[in-house]
C-alpha cells in the first residue's frame, strides 16, 4: 500500500464512528491487515445468501445495498465514504443478508476474518 493510500485510509478511519474509539496503535494494526481493492462500477461485491468472511470499508465511490426476495429486488440504501460493509460476517457466520453492487468505480479496503484469526 502506498503512502498516499495509507494516508487516505487513515483519514477515513479517523472519521469513522465505529473506529474512533480505538487507540492509535490498534488503528495502525487494523490498517496493516487491510488491503486496497479497486472495484469497477456495476460489480457485485457481496451476494445475498453467500458465506461471508470479509468486511469492506468504502474510501471512495457509491454502492447500493439490495434485499432480494423470490420475485423482487428492493433497494435498501446507498453506502458511501467512511461506511463499512459486511461487518456482521466477522461477528456471525450466517450467510450475507443483502446484495451489494457498486454504482460507481470504488476504492475499498478489505479485511478478511482469517487475517484477524491469524493475530
Amino acid at each position: 500500500m502506498s503512502t498516499a493510500n495509507t494516508s487516505e485510509l487513515e483519514r477515513v478511519l479517523r472519521q469513522s464512528r465505529a473506529i474512533d474509539q480505538l487507540t492509535t496503535g490498534d488503528r495502525d494494526e487494523l490498517m496493516r491487515h487491510m488491503t486496497e481493492v479497486i472495484v469497477p462500477a456495476g460489480t457485485t461485491v457481496f451476494r445475498q445468501g453467500e458465506a461471508g468472511d470479509t468486511l469492506l470499508l468504502v474510501v471512495d465511490g457509491v454502492l447500493t445495498v439490495y434485499f432480494d426476495s423470490e420475485k423482487t429486488r428492493t433497494k435498501l440504501r446507498d453506502v458511501r465514504r467512511g461506511e463499512f460493509l459486511g461487518e456482521m460476517s466477522v461477528l456471525d457466520p450466517a450467510p450475507r443478508s443483502a446484495t451489494i453492487i457498486t454504482d460507481t468505480n470504488c476504492t475499498l479496503y478489505s479485511l478478511q476474518l482469517a487475517q484477524l484469526d491469524a493475530r
